[in-house]
């Protein structure tokens, strides 16, 4: 969250965010999705145009791209509003390459209700990319695999399949990886300080998977590689033929010698699976990035400049993660919010040797942005606490909790000390009277509801707004006693669950917030004063509900809406703030 400078509401704008570093540009050659890219801060996407998708839809997206090895993303959609056709409707638009049983284009100008709200999705884009393309990528193992496949073109197999079972082990086990082609594998470069590509990725090693058939200048430089020293692990299939039409048989021999070589250097392994290749690995001394109890389930990439090292987590679960996380880094961790662009400084970490241990915390389908600064030299820090954070603010540690009280921290000079925090008020409930007013879209124009109610409420369940579309703004006012606002107390906002597109205003500052449903509370603690303070949460919808009931009013043109099912929009809450006290240690 981003942090203030001093304690107390109202006690000015909260500290200016550091810019992640500059992307710099690999030198090295590189095999795949990690080739050298321009900085671009957009999302590029082919979206389905069915108009059903929000913010959260389109960040899963993305999410999962930025961890498939993605870099750069484009947000755009179809605008094609002056092509018509006596049978195809044209609000909003019609895409005249939609297979003909498409209809509609997801045409994001000023009468799309959600195109106002996508300044912080293409800002949290924005941020993730300018990281995954700082520096150079680091990746632990080169895979070998002269097949090329596209998952997803096929019904998945409920039991599993060999790349789910690769996948599985070497996230497991924290490892990274790259897929390269024979023929690519003749220009890595050599070998360095027992790293492939060492001013670039640095592998630690060649796995070669399943590779029954390899050409013959390919098995040969496996040789010469493991013969640096290089690990080499293969994986099922032994190579015994080659893949060449000139001279087979003389091929065929050569591989087969090859393979005879191989099998006699020291830093060569078999492994009949993925689960037993990954052992493999680790005997030959393959280390991860990143290690930690549960690590299976986070997807890392792993950048390095030439002071730094940053990480991407992204969550790949259904479940939130919460644990210590081991980095192989010597810098000093500082955590990027995505949605904002602040940095706070960590002050609650391990360094040991080469790594560094830090606790994290990354909500389900969650991302998470660790950097860490090589120069820095913070010391002492806090090694272990029963206090729900520490911070460094200012070269001082910060205890935080939600809870107050006394609260004991250990630091890395082996000292001890209590810190006494403050009493903390039980969070408070943003209750009515919510004023809303809503503009709603249709074919026929917009029109303007407002509405009085007792608590933040549906679409559904508003008779005015069921079954439509638009943009809706709930506003409220919270009474806050002077104590809330003590210098040593802060308050975040939460704004509980929603179904849409959000932009949040507290006391007329623009508060930026997660996006998507689920996100951590923010820090308002800076815009907050004793006594009333107005808290306005605008609202944008997608466009599905107001083509159904297009459609069920017997329009042709919508006919294909009619058996959508109406999705829930609107703000749901509960909207509350939440306090906590603070203390230096």
């Amino acid at each position: 969250m981003p942090l203030r400078r001093a304690g107390g509401c109202g006690s000015g704008p909260a500290r200016r965010p550091r810019r992640p570093p500059p992307p710099r540009t690999p030198t090295a050659s590189v095999p795949r999705h990690h080739a050298p890219t321009r900085p671009d801060r957009n999302l590029r996407h082919l979206t389905e145009p069915d108009f059903r998708q929000d913010p959260k839809d389109l960040k899963a997206l993305a999410d999962h791209s930025f961890a498939a090895g993605v870099s750069r993303m484009v947000l755009h959609g179809f605008a094609y509003k002056d092509y018509q056709e006596p049978d195809r409707a044209t609000w909003l638009g019609w895409n005249p390459w939609g297979l003909g049983y498409i209809s509609f284009a997801d045409c994001w100008n000023e009468d799309w209700p959600q195109l106002k709200a996508f300044a912080g999705l293409a800002d949290y884009t924005g941020r993730v990319g300018a990281v995954l393309r700082a520096g150079r990528p680091q990746v632990n193992v080169l895979v070998l695999d002269a097949t090329s496949c596209i998952d997803g073109t096929t019904a998945p197999d409920p039991t599993g399949t060999p790349a789910d079972a690769f996948r599985r082990a070497m996230y497991g086990a924290g490892l990274t990886w790259d897929v390269i082609g024979p023929y690519n594998l003749l220009s890595t470069g050599e070998v360095r300080d027992g790293r492939l590509l060492p001013d670039g990725l640095g592998y630690q090693a060649i796995l070669v998977q399943d590779q029954a058939a390899l050409s013959a200048e390919a098995a040969e430089r496996l040789v010469r590689l493991a013969k640096t020293g290089l690990p080499v692990v293969v994986q099922g299939a032994v190579p015994a033929r080659g893949t060449g039409y000139r001279d087979p048989a003389g091929e065929d021999a050569r591989v087969k010698a090859a393979m005879t070589k191989l099998s006699a250097t020291a830093t060569v392994r078999f492994a009949t699976d993925a689960a037993t290749a990954v052992d493999r690995l680790r005997q030959l001394g393959v280390r991860p990035d990143l290690d930690g109890t549960g690590v299976g389930n986070l997807v890392p990439v792993h950048r390095r400049t030439a002071d730094g090292d940053a990480w991407f987590l992204y969550n790949n679960s259904v479940d939130a993660y919460a644990g210590e996380l081991t980095f192989r880094t010597t810098g000093a961790p500082s955590s990027l919010d995505l949605w904002t662009g602040g940095i706070t400084e960590l002050g609650l970490y391990k360094k040991r040797g080469q790594t560094v241990t830090v606790p994290v915390r990354i909500g389900a389908g969650d991302t998470a942005v660790l950097l860490f600064d090589r120069r820095s030299s913070r010391k002492p820090t806090a090694e272990a606490t029963n206090a729900d954070r520490i911070l460094r603010r200012d070269g001082r540690l910060v205890a935080l909790d939600s809870r107050g009280g006394r609260r004991w921290v250990r630091l890395s000079d082996g000292s001890r000390r209590t810190v006494d925090l403050p009493g903390v008020p039980a969070p408070r409930t943003v209750t009515g009277p919510w004023t809303l007013t809503a503009v709603t879209v249709s074919p026929s124009g917009t029109a303007t509801v407002e509405v009085d109610l007792d608590d933040p409420l549906g679409w559904s369940d508003i008779p005015a707004l069921k079954g439509r579309s638009g943009t809706a703004v709930y506003t409220a006012s919270v009474r806050l006693p002077a104590s809330w606002c003590d210098r040593n107390r802060g308050v975040e906002l939460q704004l509980g669950d929603f179904a849409g597109a959000v932009r949040v205003w507290v006391n007329s500052t623009a508060i930026r917030v997660p996006g998507v449903p689920g996100g951590s509370p923010v820090d308002v603690t800076s815009v907050l004063r004793p006594g009333s303070n107005e808290i306005r949460i605008e609202l944008s919808t997608n466009l599905n509900n107001t083509l159904r009931g297009q459609a069920l009013t017997g329009d042709p043109a919508y006919a294909s809406w009619k058996t959508r099912p109406e999705l829930p929009y609107g703000l749901l809450g509960p909207v509350r703030l939440l306090s906590y006290a603070q203390a230096g240690v």
